[in-house]
């Protein structure tokens, strides 16, 4: 009611119900002897100034773009039955009038001082511009007016638009290189694409993106392991509409698919897909896809180790210190340390006198020794993350002291290195 409408298909026949209010006056049966009439225009613009003041053509039978259309059933003049869809206006009563098939029609049951007759026009598009904008009017058979209140509803309807789906080709995922992520954090990867509509470039509204494992297919649910899917706001258009681009934040633990990797037979993919104005979609997928490399990372988080004061010909005892491993990348991975001497001066603590397990334990009682050569750590190993939840094991430290040492504060560097755990 009260609003435009836009026929299903082009040549679509259609009815329009529509109320006239009686005022001033009763509307008494053969009085008045009225027609329907159409124009064109432009969308949202049959308000009640187009009713006085535009051009107007007869709705026929047989000329026209818009025309009566005879149906089987009901016969033109038969009484109007009503329907929960018939329009209402204001509460006032509504007399049923006629089913119209031509012009020209008038009232045949008296409609009182304040109420409204209802007649129903059975109408087709007949030839009709596709996309075009037509509004309705009633006047008397001559042509004169029968309103020129302010406050009147313009009946308006848009012919149908045969619409074309838009294409998407030439997918192609970060730029065609394998994918390098960024430990601990997220790699911003793009997709970019060629598009094109039928239609016209403005017809395109927004585009869409799925960038993926193989193995998963483009339909994945959106997870950050393995299924990206891109709203709108990750894509933007470029050169018009002919380029499309979407970006994508990969986390650091998304899967590898490299010849080291779990999925080694698989390939990251792309897809992308474009919508017009009226909601047809085309899509295309990356013909080749682009590998995810493996990451070994580890972040240790406690970048300082001290022991505190430890004399000369002691050492730490049952008191361990610890660094905390935790897993940046996206493979399981063991450990292995090094380090370097601890030096004052021109005074050193040898490398060896650091010790260090995966587990609480008292000095001297079979744990690891440091070395300067990097060294697996017994026991020590990190499954790869499937989220930003922390994938971490403790390594438990502690030290002895050479006799006649100097009192100082001595320094050197430890080193983690992560070893891929196939």
């Amino acid at each position: 009611q009260d609003a435009s409408t836009t026929l299903s298909a082009i040549g679509s026949a259609f009815r329009l119900r529509m109320l006239l209010h009686v005022s001033n006056n009763t509307s008494t049966p053969g009085v008045d002897t009225l027609k329907l009439q159409y124009a064109s225009t432009t969308p949202g613009n049959c308000g009640p100034d187009f009713y006085s003041n535009s051009v107007f053509v007869d709705v026929a039978t047989s000329t026209g773009e818009i025309r009566y259309n005879n149906n089987a059933l009901p016969n033109d003049g038969d009484l109007v039955v009503s329907t929960s869809t018939d329009p209402a206006h204001g509460g006032h009563s509504v007399v049923n009038q006629t089913y119209e098939e031509a012009n020209n029609f008038t009232t045949t049951s008296t409609i009182s001082n304040g109420g409204d007759g209802k007649w129903d026009f059975s109408l087709i598009d007949f030839s009709a511009p596709a996309g075009t904008t037509y509004c309705f009017r009633v006047v008397k058979s001559d042509s004169t007016f029968i309103t020129t209140s302010t406050e009147s509803k313009i009946p308006e309807i848009k012919t149908f638009i045969s619409n074309s789906a838009p294409t998407v080709s030439n997918v192609v995922l970060n730029g065609g290189n394998p994918i390098t992520l960024i430990p601990n954090a997220t790699t911003s990867i793009s997709v970019v694409a060629s598009t094109a509509d039928p239609d016209g470039a403005g017809d395109i509204s927004y585009a869409t993106g799925t960038i993926y494992r193989s193995g998963v297919g483009a339909a994945c649910s959106a997870q950050n392991l393995n299924c990206y899917q891109l709203a709108s706001s990750n894509c933007s258009f470029s050169a018009g509409t002919s380029t499309v681009t979407c970006l994508a934040n990969i986390w650091y633990f998304a899967q590898a698919t490299d010849a080291s990797s779990s999925y080694s037979g698989e390939n990251w993919l792309a897809k992308i897909t474009v919508t017009d104005s009226v909601g047809n979609a085309g899509s295309s997928s990356t013909v080749s896809g682009a590998e995810l490399n493996t990451l070994l990372a580890f972040d240790v988080t406690s970048t300082t180790l001290n022991y505190g004061a430890v004399a000369a010909g002691a050492n730490t005892g049952s008191i361990n210190q610890t660094s905390t491993v935790k897993n940046v990348g996206n493979a399981s991975s063991t450990l292995k340390l090094s380090g370097t001497a601890l030096n004052f001066n021109s005074n050193i603590i040898a490398t060896s006198s650091q010790h260090y397990a995966t587990s609480s334990f008292t000095f001297g009682s079979g744990e690891q020794i440091l070395s300067e050569t990097p060294t697996a750590v017994s026991g020590f190993l990190l499954t790869s993350p499937t989220s930003t939840n922390a994938v971490s094991g403790l390594i438990y430290w502690g030290i002895t002291i050479p006799t006649g040492n100097p009192t100082g504060t001595y320094s050197g560097i430890n080193t983690f290195t992560a070893v891929f755990s196939p």
